[in-house]
């Protein structure tokens, strides 16, 4: 259960990441949980330096440890796999953010 509910967390902070990014860029995040989503809607002239998929992939973790029941319990590769991506959209955010903001 340790392993599911950090998941939650990790996918928390990529949204929060990609919706500053998004804020920074003035738009409106969509009220969505849907990473796939939320990329979707960064400006094009912000590069992403990621796989928009593996990102994606975190969304899951948004609902199922709200949910708990059918999900297979998350091992500690697919935890570190998560911490990863997660950690690589965060630093992204981080760097557009401060472009994006007025000097």
């Amino acid at each position: 259960m340790l392993t599911e509910t950090l998941c939650f967390h990790l996918q928390q902070a990529a949204e929060k990441a990609v919706k500053a990014v998004l804020v920074a860029g003035g738009a409106d995040p969509p009220r969505t949980h849907d990473l796939e989503m939320l990329l979707a809607a960064v400006p094009e002239d912000v590069p992403i330096g990621f796989d928009r998929l593996s990102v994606a992939s975190l969304t899951a973790y948004a609902v199922a440890s709200r949910y708990p029941g059918d999900d297979e319990p998350v091992d500690a590769d697919e935890y570190a796999a998560a911490l990863a991506i997660a950690a690589s959209v965060v630093t992204w955010a981080r760097h557009a953010v401060v472009k994006l903001l007025p000097d």
